[in-house]
């Protein structure tokens, strides 16, 4: 009572009143009450002004109350954040505060499994079709609860977690996705570039632009650039003219205009025309990579845990019997699973789940595919034909991906494949065939094919990553995409006297190989920085001319910034030499100033020396920052150039609007 009397005499000594202030005072009251009821009843005659009388606090005997409208709310399932949400909440008879109207609509975007609609006993209060019918969820979903905190506009919903969908964490319901505003948008870049040796200088200036305007779904973006020459005038360039927008209800993506065949399979090319893809962003992200799907069998309640690289990355109980866990979230394209079940009684069974992923694979049941149609867009040829492309990936199991495709052209090629991707407990392996069929004018119909194999794998116990290891074999007279049409512009638009049979003079690629490692160096808590080596041979039909690069480099950190050093080393088909060696540093600004870190402004000292070892060296030092704000970086570049007959030097300088 003495903490009611408290509030009674500020009540008394306030000057003025109004709803507002008299809600606040009946909360104060309350949070005293509670110490020793559960609810309070207070007497409205202590409350001041003319129409003191009239109000109604029985209301605040139990709190500050929710009352009807519409709110903003941040909504946890299960103590997980999914959604924020505008939920309406209704006047319910014998209820002091309003309820929360969830309808079957809210708990798809909840990702919560719907209960039966027709169930009328689980309806807390009928709307038309257009609305949906709010559910009393204590009554539709067993063992349920709702519960809203006004003070952080919170509402959580609890649940089994039976009723909650799996293998949509992180994830946003495609009904509450939004367009964004509509805007325009322009960001550029600038360049000022000098060269100067002993008989003369060059002077040029470079600036490309990315310009767009979003209008709704739609989206138009086109880039150019413009570029001058003190010695050969000015220029400006428009490509990469495009329309695009979101397909929601397929999760794909359509462009028209200037665009890009994919790559993954065959030959990418430029075209005009129109691309229709799934997009894997609009997938839940469990889905969006490959995982395995784990099976098992448990005897008791058992708890299941799986560990990667000796780190957790997933846990969960499971009932007596078989179990499935197929929404894993695995790092990285290697390193096998470690699945360990931990029996009530405090035994343990563990084995090993093989993991790799190479871009092929996908998850068991999920799909991936691209379809284009236009004409093919390449300058150097004088007929541009037109070109129907397609692909498509699925998940078949834990082991298999399969996918096929094909490529069609109105000047009488056409390819298609067939592929397979494999996960194994030796790496993930991924092998398709190609076959290509191309009539060339005055010649003869070739027809051939191109086997691929590659290989990805991550070994443990050396954390050595051998990223991709790539063979392709292509028989004689197999002509991918790209040489195919050079191929056939040459022969109806020679430049010199040909051969009829230019085929069989022309050079194609016989075998491909390409391999890249990386290797971190650590040794128990310490990191000595990483090695990394690649390399690539091929040879061709019609000679023993072949090309081949080799190169290795390793990089560090250390207290003052980072360096690297790399070394190459590359033969043409004329077995020309040419070596180089690059060294790098980079220092940040305040390590070299002794100053704090500055979050704009020029941020580090970028060093790089290159020799190619026979004379020709190369030396460089640039600095870059950017604007308090963001949207302004900038650069400037020295070099100082040395070879067997001159030197130079050059400066430059760049901005960049972002």
């Amino acid at each position: 009572m003495q903490q009611e009397a408290n509030v009674m005499k500020t009540t008394t000594s306030t000057k003025r009143h109004n709803l507002t202030r008299i809600a606040m005072y009946c909360s104060i009251m309350y949070s005293g009450a509670t110490i020793g009821a559960e609810s309070v009843e207070y007497d409205p005659t202590f409350l001041m002004g003319g129409n003191a009388s009239s109000i109604d606090v029985s209301r605040y005997s139990d709190g500050n109350p929710t009352l009807p409208g519409v709110y903003d709310v941040s909504i946890y399932v299960n103590e997980q954040p999914v959604a924020n949400l505008e939920i309406p909440f209704i006047a319910i008879p014998d209820k002091k505060n309003a309820q929360a109207c969830i309808t079957l609509k809210n708990l798809l975007q909840l990702h919560i499994k719907t209960p039966p609609a027709d169930e009328e006993n689980t309806i807390l209060l009928p709307r038309d079709e257009t609305l949906g019918n709010c559910l009393d969820l204590s009554l539709a979903i067993p063992k349920s609860s709702v519960n809203y905190d006004p003070s952080e506009q919170r509402l959580d919903i609890n649940v089994p977690q039976a009723w909650v969908m799996k293998n949509y964490q992180n994830y946003v319901d495609p009904s509450l996705w939004e367009n964004g505003i509509n805007a325009a948008t322009l960001s550029y870049n600038i360049n000022a570039y000098r060269s100067e040796n002993s008989n003369y200088t060059n002077d040029s200036v470079y600036t490309s632009f990315n310009g767009g305007v979003n209008l709704g779904a739609w989206r138009l973006r086109s880039s150019g650039n413009y570029s001058w020459r003190n010695d050969a005038g000015s220029n400006v360039e428009f490509m990469n003219r495009y329309v695009q927008r979101d397909i929601t209800a397929i999760r794909s993506q359509l462009i028209m205009g200037e665009s890009y065949t994919t790559g993954e399979t065959f030959d990418s090319v430029s075209i005009r025309g129109i691309r229709l893809y799934s997009d894997s962003r609009m997938l839940p992200p469990v889905l969006a990579n490959f995982a395995p799907t784990i099976r098992g069998v448990a005897n008791t309640n058992a708890k299941v845990s799986i560990t990667q690289s000796g780190y957790k990355i997933y846990e969960t109980t499971v009932p007596p019997g078989p179990f499935v866990i197929d929404d894993l979230s695995p790092s990285g394209y290697g390193s096998d699973l470690i699945v360990t079940i931990e029996e009530a009684d405090g035994s343990k069974r563990t084995f090993s789940q093989p993991f790799s992923s190479v871009i092929q694979m996908l998850r068991p049941g999920v799909s991936r595919w691209d379809i284009s149609g236009g004409q093919i867009n390449k300058d150097d040829l004088h007929h541009e034909p037109n070109l129907l492309q397609a692909t498509y990936y699925r998940g078949l199991s834990n082991l298999f991906t399969g996918y096929t495709g094909f490529q069609v052209t109105d000047n009488h090629y056409a390819a298609g494949l067939l592929g397979i991707g494999m996960n194994t407990s030796v790496g993930a392996i991924s092998f398709d065939v190609t076959h290509s069929s191309v009539d060339i004018p005055d010649d003869k119909r070739y027809q051939g094919q191109s086997y691929r194999i590659s290989w990805n794998k991550f070994f443990d116990l050396t954390d050595t990553s051998l990223n991709i290891a790539a063979y392709r074999y292509s028989t004689q007279d197999y002509l991918g995409l790209n040489d195919a049409l050079t191929l056939i512009d040459e022969v109806e638009h020679p430049t010199q006297d040909l051969d009829p049979k230019t085929m069989r003079n022309y050079g194609r690629m016989k075998n491909q190989f390409t391999v890249s490692i990386n290797q971190p160096l650590r040794f128990g808590k310490d990191d000595y920085g990483s090695f990394y080596t690649s390399g690539s041979w091929s040879d061709y039909w019609g000679g023993s001319k072949s090309r081949s690069n080799y190169s290795v480099g390793y990089s560090n950190s250390a207290s003052w910034g980072s360096y690297s050093i790399s070394a190459q080393r590359s033969w043409d088909e004329y077995s020309q030499t040419e070596n180089s060696i690059y060294l790098s540093f980079s220092i940040p600004i305040e390590k070299l100033m002794g100053t704090e870190h500055r979050d704009s402004g020029f941020q580090s000292i970028d060093t790089q020396l290159s020799t190619n070892m026979d004379g020709n060296n190369q030396f460089n030092m640039s600095s870059s920052g950017y604007s308090n704000d963001n949207r302004v970086s900038y650069s400037v570049n020295a070099g100082y150039g040395m070879n067997k007959n001159r030197q130079r030097s050059q400066q430059h300088w760049g901005l960049c609007q972002l």
